[in-house]
């Protein structure tokens, strides 16, 4: 990898690569440090736009966004007092629009220039904070920490005449959200999966239950041998990853992280997904390594699995990550570093 002079990294840091021809292996590629004032504060979220040539990161109330191809990172001030996190982000289809949420409760809505340049161009209040946000379509789909979902048209997020629309509801707070195949998948801290249409968000499709403790993250993998095959995985804090079809709400594999002579659960994330090389990056809280896993799909016996591939020991816990379109995997570690 080449060493990024604009971003007046610290130096590249590479671990050495066990050689086994049937895994795929990623290694920390380089380390960009906040005594440089690149990353002046803890990097709680981070997210490649669809084509991978941008990274959107989250840091203390400022929005970074990285031109992978020239590595500049260019900096703006999500809230001028500066007293509101950045918790999350999400990128339009197109790669040229960025929605904000901070603690401030303020939605706000980021028109992204060629070279990297964000400028605000609407914001939208919500009596609550927002724990997720994405783009479906033409439309921005937020979920608040009261349990419900709502959506408004890109079109419209700047007027206030045009209220937000009610989609759907939980009876505690969603965790996280997603979209695929014209369905809106929803998890609680209620333990509770909840697959609905959309639009028509009337129609439950179906729910998936089985964890015993509340939902932290959930996506959508392929499957490494059959890429025709998707299916849901959630991480959750009573130590599993659980894989899921979420057509019907049937429980098709279950993987403890939990070690065989511990009697605590630990809370498990499911961070980031490489549909590319069908890989799943997963993080146990306070533990300061990286699992990554890969999806198998048996035809003969109709059955699916995950099977680690792959840990990678860090010195520090992390905090959040992603995938480059190369495979690399980007992390941010909690002492405001990103590898």
């Amino acid at each position: 990898e080449k060493e990024n002079s604009s971003l007046e990294s610290e130096g590249v840091k590479e671990e050495s690569e066990e050689k086994n021809t049937n895994k795929k292996k990623r290694k920390v590629v380089s380390t960009y440090n906040n005594k440089n004032e690149v990353l002046h504060k803890l990097v709680n979220f981070m997210k490649f736009n669809r084509d991978k040539t941008r990274l959107a990161l989250a840091s203390g109330s400022a929005l970074i966004v990285v031109n992978m191809k020239d590595m500049k990172p260019n900096f703006h001030v999500t809230d001028e007092q500066k007293k509101s996190i950045l918790r999350i982000l999400d990128w339009n289809q197109a790669g040229d629009m960025i929605a904000t949420a901070n603690d401030d409760k303020l939605i706000r809505l980021w028109q992204v220039s060629d070279d990297g340049v964000a400028k605000c161009i609407a914001t939208r209040d919500h009596y609550k904070k927002i724990n997720q946000i994405m783009f479906i379509e033409d439309k921005l789909v937020f979920a608040d920490k009261s349990g419900f979902v709502f959506s408004c048209a890109v079109a419209d997020f700047g007027q206030d005449s045009v209220a937000s629309t009610l989609e759907l509801g939980h009876l505690s707070t969603v965790t996280d959200a997603i979209y695929f195949n014209n369905h809106i998948i929803t998890c609680d801290k209620d333990e509770k999966i909840r697959v609905t249409t959309f639009p028509q968000t009337f129609h439950i499709q179906s729910f998936c239950l089985g964890h015993k403790k509340y939902l932290t993250k959930i996506f959508m993998v392929p499957c490494a041998n059959d890429t025709s095959k998707t299916f849901l995985v959630s991480g959750s804090g009573d130590s599993t990853l659980r894989v899921w079809d979420y057509q019907n709400g049937s429980l098709l594999f279950t993987h403890s992280l939990k070690a065989s002579d511990s009697e605590t659960d630990v809370c498990v994330i499911p961070l980031a997904v490489d549909v590319q090389h069908s890989t799943l990056a997963v993080i146990c809280e306070e533990y300061h390594y990286v699992e990554i896993y890969r999806l198998l799909y048996d035809q003969n016996s109709n059955q699916v699995s995950l099977s680690q591939v792959q840990k990678i020991d860090l010195k520090q816990e992390p905090i959040t990550l992603d995938f480059d379109k190369h495979g690399n995997l980007w992390v941010s570690v909690i002492n405001g570093n990103v590898e």
